[in-house]
C-alpha cells in the first residue's frame, strides 16, 4: 500500500504490520472521510502539512545557499590573502634589489674615486 504524503506512508506501513492496530484505525479514518466536517478539516491539515514541509524545503535550500556562499568568501579571502603575500615578497625583493643596487653605486663610485 503506497499512501501519497510521505510523512503518511512511513505511518501505514508500521501500522499494517500489525492487524490490531491498523483496523480500527482504518475503521475510524472511514468513518471520519463520511463526515463533511471531519473530511474538510484532514484536508485542512494536509494542507498545513504540506506548506510547512515545502517551506521546511525552502530553508533548507536556502541554508545551503548561504552555506555555499560562505565558502565561496573564504576561498576568495584565501585567495586574496595569497596575493597580498605575493606582493608582500614582490616588494622585498625590489627593496633588496634597490640595496644591492645602490650598494653596487656605492662601489662603483668608491672605485672611480681610488682610480682617479
Amino acid at each position: 500500500m503506497h499512501i501519497a504524503n510521505p510523512t503518511y506512508d512511513a505511518v501505514f506501513r508500521f501500522m499494517m504490520e500489525d492487524e490490531e492496530v491498523y483496523r480500527p484505525i482504518i475503521r475510524r479514518l472511514r468513518m471520519a472521510s463520511e463526515n463533511e466536517d471531519i473530511r474538510i478539516e484532514m484536508e485542512m491539515e494536509d494542507d498545513y502539512l504540506k506548506d510547512l514541509q515545502d517551506r521546511e524545503r525552502l530553508i533548507a535550500k536556502q541554508q545551503k545557499e548561504i552555506e555555499d556562499k560562505e565558502k565561496a568568501l573564504e576561498d576568495r579571502d584565501k585567495i586574496i590573502e595569497d596575493k597580498e603575500k605575493i606582493i608582500e615578497d614582490k616588494e622585498k625583493a625590489l627593496a633588496d634589489r634597490d640595496k644591492t643596487i645602490e650598494e653596487l653605486k656605492r662601489q662603483l663610485a668608491a672605485a672611480q674615486n681610488s682610480n682617479s
